[in-house]
């Protein structure tokens, strides 16, 4: 379909052209938005995942950012966690800081050519 036709179409479109069942998305996202979201997936079955499951990294990004040592009942309290949780945040960050460190620091078995049958 030509560019430009294509676009009149699209002006054209309008919240009621959209199925109901679909409209809540339409309303969140614009008119438009949900266009170019019909255009990139429309007839694909989708899994949209829930807002606590796709913010849980990003909270826990800020939550590591603003640690101190020592703050983790204040950051529990800002970010509605309990302490224990924001704990589990600190300690899974700090494995994986120190995991990254041990294999930085391995180094593989060279041995020069030494022992090698000729």
């Amino acid at each position: 379909m030509d560019n430009d036709l294509e676009k009149r179409i699209d002006a054209e479109i309008k919240l009621e052209d959209f199925p109901s069942s679909f409209r809540h998305i339409v309303n969140a996202l614009g008119v438009p938005a949900a266009i170019e979201l019909a255009k990139a997936s429309g007839g694909l079955t989708q899994y949209v995942p829930k807002y606590d499951q796709l913010s849980a990294p990003a909270r826990d990004r800020l939550i590591l950012q603003e640690f101190t040592g020592f703050n983790f009942r204040e950051l529990a309290i800002k970010y509605n966690l309990s302490e224990i949780w924001v704990r589990q945040i600190v300690d899974k960050d700090s494995a994986a800081k120190a995991r990254q460190e041990y294999l930085k620091n391995q180094t593989g078995l060279d041995f020069g050519g030494e022992g090698q049958a000729s």
